[in-house]
């Protein structure tokens, strides 16, 4: 499955969208926190402008009133906080300023595996109305992962694409790359990262305030309920699981072998520097 033609991606919707030099885009690879983030850069950006209307969609998503969301997305006056899934040549622009965020792979795959067997049969039917049906899986972890490296990201859409397009443009003035974890573990200089990113100007005394607001059980909650605005067909398909949103529990299933062929596909793919940054064990 690729990413162009798959149930979760639209490709109609960013070449409909008027750009702006303030745009602030998070650009993932799925599983990896992507509402999160905008919820966390909304928090943000409303303490720097003394408030911030919320729209936060999902740009590409497959859904049947596309036009309406693009029409929401041009109409809206504040600054625009969107979110994406797809790799540069098909998101990127020189207007606006783009957060990559980096997650060990097995970590994401662990957490989809989850997601995908909670998902109740309204989200599946709702995904099968634009691409090729998914199943819920029938086999174990370690199966699905081995799938999922052979078709590369089998059965969402292509990850090592992904990965490497998006690290290639690393360097780019208006990109900045975070990963996960570093956020999970030292969520204050990651913001303070963030908020120099986006030239906010936020005074020190609301600091204490939006690390609190910020709190990853916080975000959490703000995520479940987030969910719910675009469409109730999440209600059923987003499902907890503390295992699921735990860093590196796969280790209880993959193997070495698992490990060295991720490694050397990625370092291949972006270099020991990139692998060094990506495959982060605590």
């Amino acid at each position: 499955m690729d990413s162009t033609h798959n149930p979760f991606l639209d490709l109609k919707i960013w070449p409909n969208i008027n750009r702006r030099d303030d745009d602030i885009i998070i650009a993932t690879y799925a599983k990896f926190g992507h509402l999160r983030m905008q919820i966390i850069i909304h928090e943000l950006v409303s303490a720097s402008t003394s408030g911030q209307d919320k729209l936060l969609p999902w740009v590409e998503l497959q859904h049947p009133k596309f036009k309406e969301r693009i029409k929401a997305v041009d109409e809206f006056s504040g600054r625009r906080i969107l979110r994406t899934h797809l790799p540069p040549d098909k998101s990127y622009n020189h207007l606006g300023k783009y957060i990559f965020i980096g997650r060990d792979p097995r970590d994401l795959v662990f957490n989809a595996f989850h997601f995908l067997k909670g998902a109740n049969e309204n989200w599946y039917n709702h995904f099968g109305q634009y691409g090729p049906q998914l199943r819920k899986p029938t086999q174990d972890f370690q199966s699905f992962w081995e799938e999922w490296m052979k078709n590369d990201g089998t059965p969402l859409w292509p990850y090592f694409q992904h990965l490497q397009t998006w690290w290639d443009k690393r360097n780019e003035a208006n990109v900045l790359f975070i990963h996960f974890l570093d956020f999970k573990e030292n969520m204050e200089k990651e913001l303070r990262r963030i908020s120099d990113f986006l030239n906010l100007q936020i005074r020190p005394e609301s600091w204490p305030d939006l690390l609190e607001t910020c709190e990853y059980s916080r975000i959490s909650k703000a995520c479940l309920e987030e969910a719910n605005i675009e469409s109730p067909f999440w209600n059923g398909g987003r499902v907890f699981s503390e295992k699921a949103s735990t860093p590196h529990y796969w280790k209880e299933y993959l193997t070495d072998v698992h490990e060295a062929e991720l490694e050397n596909k990625v370092i291949d793919l972006i270099g020991k520097t990139g692998k060094n940054w990506l495959l982060k064990v605590r």
